[in-house]
């Protein structure tokens, strides 16, 4: 037998197994139909549902990390501006500024093991 007629009497021994299936009778009953329908109709719901929230979930989840982004970027001026204004030029420029007399002399007193300054 050649390969082309092993083939077609394969396909028609498959096509000959699917038609002699029957169905059980209590499958074609009215009930079960609608059983199966609300089954489908649920779990079609609910994935639709999953889906939508997931994909909330992850706009969420983006407009939250471009919030950090922007915070890290804040904080990284206000590093840079700490460190400009605790420089010895920014402080002393400051200073000129408030017309403060300098101290000639400091002294230090001490009282039951507590020192305080004095001008």
């Amino acid at each position: 037998m050649s390969l082309k007629r092993q083939i077609q009497y394969q396909y028609s021994n498959l096509i000959q197994a699917f038609l002699s299936l029957e169905i059980p009778a209590w499958v074609n009953s009215k009930g079960i139909k609608m059983v199966l329908i609300v089954i489908i109709v649920f779990s079609g719901l609910g994935y639709i549902t999953k889906t939508a929230s997931g994909a909330s979930g992850g706009y969420e989840i983006h407009s939250l990390e471009a919030k950090v982004q922007n915070l890290e970027e804040e904080i990284s001026k206000l590093n840079v501006e700490v460190a400009e204004n605790s420089s010895l030029a920014s402080i002393s420029g400051r200073v000129e500024g408030k017309n403060l007399i300098p101290v000639q002399t400091i002294s230090f007193y001490s009282h039951d093991d507590q020192q305080v300054a004095k001008r």
